[in-house]
Protein backbone atom coordinates (compact mmCIF):
# COMPACT_ATOMS: atom_id res chain seq x y z
CA UNK A 1 0.00 0.00 0.00
CA UNK A 2 1.19 3.27 -1.35
CA UNK A 3 1.57 6.07 1.62
CA UNK A 4 -0.26 8.95 1.03
CA UNK A 5 1.28 12.37 0.91
CA UNK A 6 -0.58 14.97 2.44
CA UNK A 7 -0.62 19.29 2.11
CA UNK A 8 1.87 20.03 4.78
CA UNK A 9 3.88 23.37 5.49
CA UNK A 10 6.26 22.49 2.83
CA UNK A 11 3.56 22.28 0.52
CA UNK A 12 1.83 25.59 1.00
CA UNK A 13 5.01 27.22 1.11
CA UNK A 14 6.34 25.68 -2.37
CA UNK A 15 2.80 27.28 -3.25
CA UNK A 16 4.03 30.73 -2.07
CA UNK A 17 6.98 30.17 -3.90
CA UNK A 18 4.89 29.44 -7.20
CA UNK A 19 2.84 32.38 -7.01
CA UNK A 20 5.58 35.03 -6.39
CA UNK A 21 7.68 33.37 -9.19
CA UNK A 22 4.68 33.21 -11.99
CA UNK A 23 5.16 31.33 -15.16
CA UNK A 24 4.02 32.00 -18.77
CA UNK A 25 0.71 30.66 -20.37
CA UNK A 26 -1.77 29.19 -18.45
CA UNK A 27 -3.86 26.26 -17.02
CA UNK A 28 -7.06 26.09 -19.19
CA UNK A 29 -9.53 25.57 -15.98
CA UNK A 30 -13.26 25.91 -16.87
CA UNK A 31 -15.12 25.28 -13.59
CA UNK A 32 -17.08 21.78 -12.26
CA UNK A 33 -15.97 18.58 -10.34
CA UNK A 34 -14.85 15.40 -10.93
CA UNK A 35 -16.30 15.18 -14.20
CA UNK A 36 -16.15 18.37 -15.74
CA UNK A 37 -13.56 16.81 -18.04
CA UNK A 38 -13.66 17.52 -21.61
CA UNK A 39 -11.56 16.28 -24.03
CA UNK A 40 -10.50 19.23 -27.09
CA UNK A 41 -12.92 18.50 -29.88
CA UNK A 42 -11.07 17.05 -32.97
CA UNK A 43 -9.45 17.55 -34.80
CA UNK A 44 -6.46 16.79 -32.24
CA UNK A 45 -3.58 18.69 -31.74
CA UNK A 46 -0.66 17.31 -33.93
CA UNK A 47 2.55 17.91 -34.48
CA UNK A 48 3.66 19.75 -37.67
CA UNK A 49 7.04 18.73 -39.48
CA UNK A 50 9.04 21.78 -38.21
CA UNK A 51 10.16 22.37 -41.76
CA UNK A 52 9.81 25.98 -43.74
CA UNK A 53 6.04 26.69 -45.38
CA UNK A 54 6.29 24.66 -48.91
CA UNK A 55 8.54 21.82 -47.95
CA UNK A 56 6.67 18.31 -47.34
CA UNK A 57 9.71 16.91 -45.65
CA UNK A 58 9.64 13.95 -47.44
CA UNK A 59 13.15 14.81 -48.84
CA UNK A 60 15.08 17.87 -47.97
CA UNK A 61 17.25 18.87 -49.37
CA UNK A 62 16.61 17.79 -52.97
CA UNK A 63 18.83 14.52 -54.45
CA UNK A 64 21.03 15.52 -56.69
CA UNK A 65 21.00 14.40 -60.56
CA UNK A 66 22.83 11.47 -61.94
CA UNK A 67 22.27 9.57 -64.94
CA UNK A 68 21.99 5.56 -63.04
CA UNK A 69 21.12 6.52 -59.47
CA UNK A 70 20.78 4.07 -57.00
CA UNK A 71 17.94 3.27 -54.87
CA UNK A 72 18.62 2.25 -50.77
CA UNK A 73 15.75 0.92 -48.70
CA UNK A 74 15.13 -0.51 -45.11
CA UNK A 75 13.67 -0.03 -42.06
CA UNK A 76 14.85 1.71 -39.17
CA UNK A 77 14.85 -0.12 -35.75
CA UNK A 78 15.63 0.17 -32.15
CA UNK A 79 18.70 -0.73 -30.70
CA UNK A 80 17.09 -4.51 -29.96
CA UNK A 81 16.62 -4.84 -34.17
CA UNK A 82 12.97 -5.40 -34.07
CA UNK A 83 11.07 -2.86 -32.44
CA UNK A 84 10.32 -0.34 -35.45
CA UNK A 85 11.30 3.30 -35.23
CA UNK A 86 8.82 6.08 -36.58
CA UNK A 87 9.72 9.45 -37.72
CA UNK A 88 13.70 8.91 -37.87
CA UNK A 89 15.39 10.81 -39.67
CA UNK A 90 17.42 8.95 -42.74
CA UNK A 91 19.94 10.79 -44.61
CA UNK A 92 22.91 10.15 -47.09
CA UNK A 93 25.88 12.27 -46.61
CA UNK A 94 29.39 12.12 -47.96
CA UNK A 95 31.38 13.27 -45.32
CA UNK A 96 30.46 12.09 -41.12
CA UNK A 97 27.72 14.23 -39.14
CA UNK A 98 29.27 16.68 -36.74
CA UNK A 99 29.25 15.43 -33.59
CA UNK A 100 26.39 16.12 -30.73
CA UNK A 101 27.59 19.13 -28.12
CA UNK A 102 28.33 17.81 -24.48
CA UNK A 103 25.31 19.02 -23.36
CA UNK A 104 21.80 19.48 -24.30
CA UNK A 105 20.80 21.98 -26.57
CA UNK A 106 17.74 23.33 -28.61
CA UNK A 107 17.04 20.90 -31.69
CA UNK A 108 14.84 21.58 -33.80
CA UNK A 109 13.23 19.18 -36.40
CA UNK A 110 13.54 22.15 -39.15
CA UNK A 111 17.50 22.16 -38.69
CA UNK A 112 17.89 18.86 -37.95
CA UNK A 113 20.83 16.88 -39.30
CA UNK A 114 20.28 19.02 -43.00
CA UNK A 115 23.91 20.53 -42.96
CA UNK A 116 25.86 18.08 -45.44
CA UNK A 117 22.83 16.21 -46.35
CA UNK A 118 23.07 15.09 -50.30
CA UNK A 119 18.85 13.72 -49.45
CA UNK A 120 17.09 13.08 -46.02
CA UNK A 121 13.71 11.06 -45.63
CA UNK A 122 11.81 10.49 -42.29
CA UNK A 123 10.57 6.39 -41.62
CA UNK A 124 7.41 6.30 -41.83
CA UNK A 125 5.02 4.73 -38.80
CA UNK A 126 6.63 1.25 -39.43
CA UNK A 127 9.85 2.80 -39.76
CA UNK A 128 10.20 2.03 -43.09
CA UNK A 129 12.29 4.40 -45.41
CA UNK A 130 13.31 4.19 -49.10
CA UNK A 131 15.59 6.88 -50.67
CA UNK A 132 15.61 6.91 -54.49
CA UNK A 133 17.89 8.98 -57.05
CA UNK A 134 20.93 8.24 -55.23
CA UNK A 135 24.21 8.79 -57.10
CA UNK A 136 26.68 6.01 -57.02
CA UNK A 137 29.70 6.43 -54.86
CA UNK A 138 30.87 5.81 -51.36
CA UNK A 139 28.63 7.65 -49.44
CA UNK A 140 27.27 7.45 -45.60
CA UNK A 141 23.55 6.24 -44.47
CA UNK A 142 22.71 8.42 -41.18
CA UNK A 143 19.46 7.11 -39.47
CA UNK A 144 18.88 9.31 -36.24
CA UNK A 145 16.23 9.76 -33.54
CA UNK A 146 17.36 12.26 -31.49
CA UNK A 147 20.53 11.92 -30.31
CA UNK A 148 20.82 8.31 -31.47
CA UNK A 149 22.50 7.71 -34.76
CA UNK A 150 23.40 4.84 -37.01
CA UNK A 151 26.20 5.87 -39.38
CA UNK A 152 26.63 3.11 -41.74
CA UNK A 153 29.71 3.68 -44.45
CA UNK A 154 28.08 2.37 -48.23
CA UNK A 155 29.34 2.05 -51.39
CA UNK A 156 26.61 2.56 -53.75
CA UNK A 157 27.07 1.09 -57.50
CA UNK A 158 25.33 2.44 -60.47
CA UNK A 159 21.77 1.55 -60.89
CA UNK A 160 21.68 -0.39 -57.90
CA UNK A 161 18.46 -1.55 -56.03
CA UNK A 162 19.90 -1.79 -51.85
CA UNK A 163 17.73 -3.35 -49.64
CA UNK A 164 19.16 -2.82 -45.41
CA UNK A 165 18.98 -5.69 -43.45
CA UNK A 166 18.00 -4.87 -40.07
CA UNK A 167 20.69 -5.63 -38.33
CA UNK A 168 22.35 -2.46 -40.33
CA UNK A 169 19.14 -0.42 -39.68
CA UNK A 170 18.98 -1.06 -36.11
CA UNK A 171 20.11 1.95 -34.08
CA UNK A 172 23.52 1.46 -32.03
CA UNK A 173 23.26 0.31 -28.58
CA UNK A 174 25.98 1.98 -27.31
CA UNK A 175 28.30 4.48 -28.10
CA UNK A 176 30.54 3.92 -31.40
CA UNK A 177 29.27 0.31 -31.76
CA UNK A 178 30.53 0.30 -35.19
CA UNK A 179 31.29 3.34 -36.43
CA UNK A 180 33.20 6.41 -34.44
CA UNK A 181 29.83 8.50 -35.14
CA UNK A 182 27.40 6.02 -33.83
CA UNK A 183 25.81 7.66 -30.64
CA UNK A 184 23.32 7.10 -27.66
CA UNK A 185 21.61 10.04 -25.98
CA UNK A 186 23.14 9.98 -22.67
CA UNK A 187 20.12 8.73 -20.01
CA UNK A 188 19.69 9.32 -16.36
CA UNK A 189 17.53 7.47 -14.40
CA UNK A 190 15.86 8.16 -10.30
CA UNK A 191 14.80 4.78 -9.35
CA UNK A 192 11.15 4.27 -8.27
CA UNK A 193 9.99 1.91 -5.74
CA UNK A 194 6.50 1.23 -8.60
CA UNK A 195 8.17 1.79 -11.69
CA UNK A 196 10.91 0.69 -13.78
CA UNK A 197 11.40 2.48 -17.07
CA UNK A 198 15.34 1.38 -17.27
CA UNK A 199 13.78 -1.99 -17.91
CA UNK A 200 12.17 -0.94 -20.68
CA UNK A 201 14.92 1.07 -22.15
CA UNK A 202 17.24 -2.26 -21.75
CA UNK A 203 14.77 -4.22 -23.30
CA UNK A 204 14.66 -1.82 -26.35
CA UNK A 205 18.30 -2.77 -26.34
CA UNK A 206 20.74 -0.29 -24.91
CA UNK A 207 23.81 -1.62 -23.69
CA UNK A 208 23.49 -1.57 -19.44
CA UNK A 209 25.87 0.65 -18.91
CA UNK A 210 24.44 3.33 -21.34
CA UNK A 211 21.85 3.66 -18.88
CA UNK A 212 22.72 5.34 -15.57
CA UNK A 213 21.02 4.75 -12.60
CA UNK A 214 20.81 7.19 -9.58
CA UNK A 215 19.19 5.94 -6.03
CA UNK A 216 15.92 8.03 -5.57
CA UNK A 217 14.02 5.15 -3.72
CA UNK A 218 13.85 3.34 -0.11
CA UNK A 219 13.91 0.01 -1.82
CA UNK A 220 12.36 -1.30 1.16
CA UNK A 221 15.97 -1.79 2.95
CA UNK A 222 17.66 -2.59 0.07
CA UNK A 223 21.05 -1.15 -0.65
CA UNK A 224 21.70 1.78 -3.04
CA UNK A 225 21.71 0.95 -6.90
CA UNK A 226 24.28 4.09 -7.52
CA UNK A 227 24.73 7.83 -7.05
CA UNK A 228 22.37 9.36 -5.36
CA UNK A 229 19.68 11.60 -7.61
CA UNK A 230 20.25 14.32 -5.04
CA UNK A 231 23.60 14.74 -5.68
CA UNK A 232 22.54 15.06 -9.61
CA UNK A 233 19.78 17.80 -8.94
CA UNK A 234 22.33 19.80 -7.46
CA UNK A 235 24.47 20.38 -10.36
CA UNK A 236 23.17 21.88 -13.40
CA UNK A 237 26.07 21.60 -15.80
CA UNK A 238 26.05 17.99 -14.86
CA UNK A 239 22.44 17.47 -15.45
CA UNK A 240 22.64 19.33 -18.78
CA UNK A 241 25.35 16.22 -19.68
CA UNK A 242 21.92 13.84 -20.18
CA UNK A 243 19.43 14.23 -22.83
CA UNK A 244 17.05 12.40 -21.07
CA UNK A 245 16.17 12.06 -17.40
CA UNK A 246 13.35 9.90 -16.54
CA UNK A 247 11.86 10.13 -12.54
CA UNK A 248 10.33 6.89 -11.98
CA UNK A 249 7.24 6.35 -9.78
CA UNK A 250 7.68 6.21 -6.56
CA UNK A 251 10.62 8.00 -5.37
CA UNK A 252 12.22 9.05 -2.20
CA UNK A 253 13.39 12.30 -2.89
CA UNK A 254 10.25 14.25 -2.59
CA UNK A 255 11.25 16.85 -0.13
CA UNK A 256 14.02 17.81 -2.46
CA UNK A 257 11.86 20.22 -4.43
CA UNK A 258 11.44 22.43 -1.09
CA UNK A 259 14.82 23.33 -2.18
CA UNK A 260 14.50 26.52 -4.53
CA UNK A 261 18.51 25.77 -6.28
CA UNK A 262 16.51 22.39 -6.99
CA UNK A 263 13.39 23.90 -8.59
CA UNK A 264 15.43 26.22 -10.68
CA UNK A 265 17.96 23.31 -11.91
CA UNK A 266 14.90 21.38 -13.22
CA UNK A 267 13.59 24.21 -14.75
CA UNK A 268 16.33 25.32 -16.50
CA UNK A 269 17.40 21.90 -17.81
CA UNK A 270 14.15 21.46 -19.82
CA UNK A 271 14.34 25.62 -20.58
CA UNK A 272 18.13 24.23 -22.09
CA UNK A 273 16.84 21.22 -24.13
CA UNK A 274 16.83 18.67 -21.58
CA UNK A 275 13.87 15.90 -22.07
CA UNK A 276 12.24 15.12 -18.83
CA UNK A 277 10.58 11.41 -18.79
CA UNK A 278 7.99 11.57 -15.55
CA UNK A 279 5.64 9.11 -14.45
CA UNK A 280 3.10 8.46 -11.74
CA UNK A 281 3.49 9.61 -8.07
CA UNK A 282 6.87 11.56 -9.37
CA UNK A 283 4.11 14.34 -11.11
CA UNK A 284 5.31 16.76 -8.06
CA UNK A 285 8.71 16.95 -10.34
CA UNK A 286 6.27 19.04 -12.96
CA UNK A 287 3.80 20.40 -10.94
CA UNK A 288 5.97 21.80 -8.27
CA UNK A 289 8.48 23.73 -10.59
CA UNK A 290 6.79 26.73 -11.70
CA UNK A 291 7.55 27.21 -15.11
CA UNK A 292 6.58 23.56 -15.98
CA UNK A 293 3.10 23.31 -14.15
CA UNK A 294 1.18 25.46 -16.41
CA UNK A 295 1.25 23.08 -18.89
CA UNK A 296 -1.10 20.32 -16.92
CA UNK A 297 -3.77 20.53 -14.60
CA UNK A 298 -4.04 17.65 -11.84
CA UNK A 299 -6.56 16.68 -9.78
CA UNK A 300 -8.57 17.41 -7.77
CA UNK A 301 -10.49 19.80 -9.55
CA UNK A 302 -9.10 22.85 -11.46
CA UNK A 303 -6.67 25.02 -10.32
CA UNK A 304 -5.15 28.57 -11.00
CA UNK A 305 -2.52 28.61 -13.51
CA UNK A 306 0.81 29.78 -11.11
CA UNK A 307 -0.15 28.01 -8.38
CA UNK A 308 0.96 24.55 -7.88
CA UNK A 309 -1.35 22.31 -5.59
CA UNK A 310 -0.37 20.88 -2.99
CA UNK A 311 2.07 17.85 -2.87
CA UNK A 312 0.76 14.76 -3.38
CA UNK A 313 -3.02 15.88 -3.89
CA UNK A 314 -3.79 14.39 -7.12
CA UNK A 315 -2.77 10.51 -5.72
CA UNK A 316 -6.63 10.03 -5.72
CA UNK A 317 -7.05 7.40 -8.17
CA UNK A 318 -8.59 4.23 -7.53
CA UNK A 319 -6.48 1.17 -7.56
CA UNK A 320 -6.85 -1.70 -9.42
CA UNK A 321 -8.30 -0.30 -12.74
CA UNK A 322 -8.41 -1.90 -16.25
CA UNK A 323 -8.65 0.76 -18.76
CA UNK A 324 -9.90 0.41 -21.94
CA UNK A 325 -7.80 3.53 -23.26
CA UNK A 326 -8.32 5.81 -26.28
CA UNK A 327 -5.23 6.33 -28.56
CA UNK A 328 -5.44 9.71 -29.49
CA UNK A 329 -2.58 9.66 -31.94
CA UNK A 330 -3.13 8.00 -35.31
CA UNK A 331 0.43 7.10 -35.84
CA UNK A 332 1.20 5.79 -32.25
CA UNK A 333 -2.57 3.63 -33.01
CA UNK A 334 -0.45 2.41 -36.43
CA UNK A 335 2.66 1.72 -34.38
CA UNK A 336 0.87 -0.31 -32.22
CA UNK A 337 -0.98 -2.60 -34.46
CA UNK A 338 2.17 -3.72 -35.55
CA UNK A 339 2.43 -5.85 -31.73
CA UNK A 340 -0.22 -8.51 -31.87
CA UNK A 341 -2.47 -7.39 -28.95
CA UNK A 342 -1.77 -4.36 -28.21
CA UNK A 343 -4.49 -2.08 -29.99
CA UNK A 344 -8.33 -3.12 -31.26
CA UNK A 345 -10.19 -0.51 -32.46
CA UNK A 346 -8.06 2.70 -31.56
CA UNK A 347 -8.54 1.35 -27.82
CA UNK A 348 -5.59 -0.38 -26.12
CA UNK A 349 -5.72 -2.03 -22.11
CA UNK A 350 -4.26 -0.02 -19.29
CA UNK A 351 -3.91 -1.39 -15.97
CA UNK A 352 -1.80 -2.12 -13.06
CA UNK A 353 -2.98 1.14 -11.30
CA UNK A 354 -2.49 1.15 -7.61
CA UNK A 355 -4.16 2.76 -4.87
CA UNK A 356 -4.03 6.37 -4.49
CA UNK A 357 -2.12 6.98 -8.79
CA UNK A 358 -1.48 10.35 -9.65
CA UNK A 359 -4.34 11.65 -11.90
CA UNK A 360 -4.61 14.33 -14.24
CA UNK A 361 -7.95 17.17 -14.49
CA UNK A 362 -7.13 18.00 -17.73
CA UNK A 363 -4.43 19.78 -20.35
CA UNK A 364 -3.88 22.82 -21.95
CA UNK A 365 -4.06 23.71 -25.70
CA UNK A 366 -0.20 23.50 -26.18
CA UNK A 367 -0.66 19.51 -24.30
CA UNK A 368 -0.33 16.70 -26.58
CA UNK A 369 -2.81 14.28 -24.99
CA UNK A 370 -1.77 10.46 -26.43
CA UNK A 371 -4.25 8.40 -24.08
CA UNK A 372 -6.87 8.88 -22.04
CA UNK A 373 -9.46 7.00 -20.29
CA UNK A 374 -12.67 6.98 -18.18
CA UNK A 375 -11.16 6.29 -14.78
CA UNK A 376 -12.19 6.98 -10.89
CA UNK A 377 -11.05 7.85 -7.20
CA UNK A 378 -12.30 9.67 -4.68
CA UNK A 379 -15.18 10.64 -5.68
CA UNK A 380 -14.20 11.84 -9.54
CA UNK A 381 -15.60 10.20 -12.41
CA UNK A 382 -14.65 10.65 -15.99
CA UNK A 383 -12.27 10.55 -18.92
CA UNK A 384 -9.15 11.73 -18.05
CA UNK A 385 -5.65 12.21 -19.78
CA UNK A 386 -3.24 9.73 -19.01
CA UNK A 387 -0.19 9.79 -21.18
CA UNK A 388 0.72 13.89 -22.44
CA UNK A 389 3.71 15.45 -23.86
CA UNK A 390 4.35 18.95 -24.15
CA UNK A 391 7.38 21.01 -25.21
CA UNK A 392 9.30 23.97 -23.25
CA UNK A 393 10.05 26.80 -25.02
CA UNK A 394 10.10 24.76 -28.31
CA UNK A 395 13.28 23.57 -26.48
CA UNK A 396 13.27 20.97 -23.69
CA UNK A 397 10.54 18.24 -23.61
CA UNK A 398 8.44 17.05 -20.88
CA UNK A 399 6.45 13.72 -20.47
CA UNK A 400 4.00 12.43 -18.17
CA UNK A 401 2.26 9.14 -18.15
CA UNK A 402 0.09 8.29 -15.08
CA UNK A 403 0.70 4.40 -15.58
CA UNK A 404 3.69 3.02 -16.10
CA UNK A 405 5.45 -0.24 -16.50
CA UNK A 406 3.59 -3.80 -15.88
CA UNK A 407 6.04 -4.51 -13.02
CA UNK A 408 5.17 -2.40 -10.20
CA UNK A 409 8.92 -2.61 -9.27
CA UNK A 410 10.97 -2.31 -6.12
CA UNK A 411 7.87 -2.50 -4.01
CA UNK A 412 6.98 -6.01 -5.42
CA UNK A 413 7.91 -8.91 -3.38
CA UNK A 414 7.99 -10.74 -6.43
CA UNK A 415 9.75 -8.32 -8.36
CA UNK A 416 13.89 -7.74 -9.09
CA UNK A 417 16.34 -7.23 -6.68
CA UNK A 418 17.97 -3.66 -6.03
CA UNK A 419 21.55 -3.93 -7.31
CA UNK A 420 21.74 -6.53 -9.77
CA UNK A 421 22.40 -5.96 -13.26
CA UNK A 422 19.77 -4.62 -15.75
CA UNK A 423 19.97 -8.01 -17.66
CA UNK A 424 19.39 -10.13 -14.65
CA UNK A 425 16.53 -7.87 -12.79
CA UNK A 426 14.74 -6.95 -16.02
CA UNK A 427 11.71 -9.42 -17.61
CA UNK A 428 12.18 -11.00 -20.54
CA UNK A 429 8.96 -11.04 -21.51
CA UNK A 430 7.47 -9.00 -24.33
CA UNK A 431 6.23 -5.34 -23.31
CA UNK A 432 2.66 -5.00 -22.62
CA UNK A 433 0.57 -2.96 -24.22
CA UNK A 434 1.43 0.14 -22.21
CA UNK A 435 4.60 -0.42 -21.78
CA UNK A 436 4.77 -0.31 -25.75
CA UNK A 437 3.17 2.86 -25.57
CA UNK A 438 6.31 4.15 -23.16
CA UNK A 439 8.80 2.59 -25.67
CA UNK A 440 7.28 4.95 -28.40
CA UNK A 441 7.42 8.03 -26.22
CA UNK A 442 10.97 7.17 -25.39
CA UNK A 443 11.96 7.94 -29.20
CA UNK A 444 9.19 10.77 -29.46
CA UNK A 445 10.77 12.93 -26.70
CA UNK A 446 14.18 11.67 -27.48
CA UNK A 447 13.63 13.27 -31.65
CA UNK A 448 13.89 16.52 -32.51
CA UNK A 449 11.28 19.42 -31.41
CA UNK A 450 8.50 19.89 -33.25
CA UNK A 451 5.83 22.82 -32.60
CA UNK A 452 2.45 21.54 -31.80
CA UNK A 453 -0.31 22.82 -33.87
Amino acid sequence: MRQQRSASALALGLCAIAMLAGCPGGKVAPGGGGDSYSPYPPPYPTYDSGLPPGVDGSINPPPPSCSQPATISGKVFAPNGTDPVPNASVSVRTTPPDPFPAQVACELCSNNNTAGALMQIKSGFDGSFSLSGVCPGNVQIVLQNGRFRRVLPLAVTAGATIALPPDQTRLPRRNAERDPSDSVPKIAVATGDYDQMECVLKRMGLDDDQIEIFDATSHYGAPPTGPSFSQLLADLNRMKQYSVIFINCGNAIGSLLAQPQVRTNVGEYVRSGGRLYVTDLSYDWIEQIPELASALDFEPGPSAPTQPEPMGAASVGAGGLIVDATVKDQQLAQWLGLFPGAIANGRTRIEHFSEGWAMMHQATTNTKVWVEGQVNGQGIFGVRPLTVTFNFNNCGKILFSSYHTASTGYGNPYGPTPGLPLSQRCSQQPLSPQERILEYLIFDIANCVRPIQ
